[in-house]
């Protein structure tokens, strides 16, 4: 740090939840000379925090999307995830990996309280609601269309 310093506290916390600072010289070493400031949120001692506060969170408190792609497919699901969230839909990015199946894929989302889950599968979109407890089958062209 070159100047001022600052740190966040809240209640029930005996240490910062968020800390930072400036930085004159640090852009410097990527090429352009001009002052900076930075922070960081320290996501364990905020939640912590929440905890003690008993002030309760949950991720299903905010319905998203996911859309699972393959890395092949990856282009064509960031712009996808793109006009998803210009119209409204918080949608999670979700790079098929590993031996994992689609239902396994199904399962985890569900559990971490998605709405739904789209599968981008070859110029197709498969759609699976959680809300309304449906699947559906689309071309990529008319999901687009549609939503």
């Amino acid at each position: 740090y070159t100047g001022i310093i600052f740190q966040g506290y809240t209640y029930g916390t005996g240490d910062a939840i968020g800390k930072g600072g400036r930085y004159d010289n640090l852009l410097a070493l990527f090429g352009k000379s001009a002052p900076a400031i930075g922070f960081t949120i320290l996501v364990d001692e905020l939640m912590a925090a929440l905890s003690r506060q008993d002030i309760p969170i949950s991720i299903r408190d905010y319905g998203y999307t996911s859309l699972l792609y393959d890395h092949e497919k990856r282009e064509t699901a960031i712009r996808l995830a793109k006009d998803l969230r210009r119209r409204g839909i918080r949608t999670e990015l979700l790079c098929r990996c590993g031996e994992n199946n689609d239902q396994d894929y199904q399962d985890y989302v569900k559990g971490m309280g998605a709405d739904c889950l789209l599968i981008l599968s070859g110029d197709q979109v498969i759609v699976h609601d959680f809300i309304k407890g449906n699947r559906e089958i689309k071309s990529l062209a008319e999901f687009r269309e549609e939503y």
